[in-house]
């Protein structure tokens, strides 16, 4: 439902976050809104991922962003697509990540 409200325009701006989201809604580790997925006994994975993502985008947590400006970052700069995908690759959900699957960026 995001992606299509996202390719539908409706959404026009974002707000950048470290924490489940409505992204997040359908992931089975997600628990009152909590994310309880462990990794080597620790949990909060995904909080650290998104500060990740967040400091390769040179984006502060909670700043509202445009959405046509978030797109032409992350799918025109070289220096951010080659930082997001090494740091993507390591992630569980490429598979169904919208960015990733992306046929252009697979090879860049």
């Amino acid at each position: 439902q995001i992606s299509l409200k996202i390719r539908s325009s409706e959404i026009k701006k974002l707000r950048l976050i470290n924490k489940c989201d409505p992204i997040c809604k359908y992931c089975p580790y997600l628990t009152n809104k909590v994310c309880i997925k462990r990794k080597n006994g620790k949990t909060n994975e995904t909080k650290k991922f998104d500060l990740k993502v967040l400091k390769i985008l040179k984006i502060r947590v909670n700043k509202i962003k445009p959405l046509g400006f978030l797109i032409k970052l992350t799918n025109e700069n070289s220096k951010v697509i080659h930082k997001l995908k090494k740091l993507c690759s390591q992630c569980e959900w490429t598979q169904k990540c919208l960015w990733y699957c992306k046929s252009e960026f697979k090879n860049q």
